[in-house]
């Protein structure tokens, strides 16, 4: 059972590095947790982001996994822990019905502004035209990636097709 934090009987043990997945997707906290568990990583699971903070202090994982698009998710903490500490990891597609393919992006985010953000916002903005209409939202931060490492994985072909690049 998923719930506040809780951990599998058949988990790692307690001295196994910790990591924490939020998402609101029942499917995608299993599948996480079996392939980090499959590869020596205690896990810990919420469906929320009500406690994140609070399990985050206690159990102090190494690594935090969070959806960023979970409904009523108020994102000020995550964009001010993201101006403190600019290292961030995320993953585009996942382990859903038509998401065989994913892209692992690891890297340094910067907050870009003046022109330089302006630039952006109108390149951002000519393939995302609803764009405009955002950036209206309260507290809307932009931030742009310099990639570390990249992966792309395509589980359709056989073999599964696996490629990483890595940026110096």
């Amino acid at each position: 059972m998923i719930g506040k934090a809780n951990r599998r009987a058949d988990a790692p043990s307690a001295s196994a590095p910790k990591i924490l997945v939020v998402d609101d997707e029942i499917d995608v906290l299993r599948s996480t947790q079996m392939l980090l568990e499959r590869i020596g990583y205690a896990t810990l699971l919420l469906p929320d982001a009500k406690h994140v903070q609070d399990v985050a202090q206690k159990e102090a994982p190494v690594l935090i996994i969070h959806d960023v698009l979970m409904p009523g998710l108020d994102l000020t903490a995550s964009i001010q822990n993201l101006r403190r500490n600019p290292a961030i990891a995320f993953v585009i597609g996942g382990p859903g019905a038509g998401e065989e393919r994913t892209v692992q992006y690891e890297g340094v985010a910067d907050e870009p502004a003046g022109p330089d953000l302006d630039r952006l916002k109108e390149r951002y903005f000519v393939k995302f035209p609803d764009g405009r209409e955002r950036q209206k939202w309260p507290g809307i931060a932009y931030f742009r990636v310099e990639p570390r490492w990249v992966r792309f994985s395509d589980f359709t072909a056989v073999p599964p097709q696996i490629v990483e690049f890595t940026f110096e």
